[in-house]
């Protein structure tokens, strides 16, 4: 309706992020396209807050920008293994920025612990001491 009349709007929301790949400090993620209302799409903003014991955010959540740009995949490095996360996304067109969209809980993978050290009873010291 409101192309047909020649008006541009800030685009709609975006769908929540989905999970491409999860690792230990990074989690990589794609979103499909919100309607652009009439104006071209410019970039998306990709807002991310540690969600703690929350099943989901409340007014008091922090998101923070982690990430900008036009592409609709990016990945997010610097997390902390085995944690979960509120993601979700604003797109920006020539008019201005979206509403921010749906969340996604995601959570990076657990940080595989190191091999343990061989035992030393002092009567049988490993073989490479």
């Amino acid at each position: 309706v409101l192309e047909a009349a020649g008006i541009s709007a800030v685009p709609a929301a975006c769908d929540a992020p989905v999970l491409v790949k999860a690792k230990p400090t990074a989690l990589s993620l794609k979103w499909s396209e919100p309607d652009c209302r009439g104006a071209e799409m410019r970039a998306y903003k990709l807002m991310l807050a540690e969600a703690g014991l929350d099943s989901g955010p409340t007014k008091k959540t922090k998101f923070n920008k982690v990430w900008q740009g036009s592409d609709r995949t990016c990945e997010v490095a610097g997390l902390s293994p085995g944690l979960r996360y509120f993601v979700r996304v604003i797109a920006v067109n020539a008019v201005g920025d979206s509403e921010p969209g749906a969340v996604a809980t995601l959570e990076t993978t657990a940080d595989v612990p190191a091999a343990p050290l061989p035992l030393v009873d002092g009567a049988h010291p490993p073989a490479d001491l």
